[in-house]
């Protein structure tokens, strides 16, 4: 459910920039801990794990790099917050087919 949760948590910042205000300076306990007073699911270490599979998904299935530090993806994340550039650049990249696919089946098998 965690990952899920997560998923549609993304989603939902993508959808609506004032959310994503006041979403985007927080560490990723006070996240947690806001998302779930608003009716979302999911661990600080869930959205760890989250991030590292989507980054990686963008750098070897989007891109076709190595993730060896220097993928044009990582020079995406200057000028802009950690959570900005995880909803546009990262999570932007895939459908919500493809990022439920990768969170929450692949969750689930892992």
């Amino acid at each position: 459910m965690s990952q899920q949760s997560f998923a549609e948590f993304l989603l939902a910042l993508q959808d609506d920039d004032t959310m994503l205000r006041r979403y985007r300076h927080r560490d990723l306990h006070s996240l947690s801990r806001l998302a779930s007073s608003e009716g979302y699911d999911f661990t600080p270490e869930d959205i760890l794990s989250a991030v590292l599979a989507l980054e990686m998904a963008v750098v070897m299935l989007k891109e076709n790099e190595g993730g060896d530090g220097v993928a044009g993806l990582w020079r995406d994340r200057w000028g802009t917050t950690y959570l900005e550039y995880l909803v546009d650049k990262v999570a932007g990249r895939f459908t919500e087919i493809e990022l439920h696919r990768l969170l929450v089946e692949d969750g689930q098998t892992a």
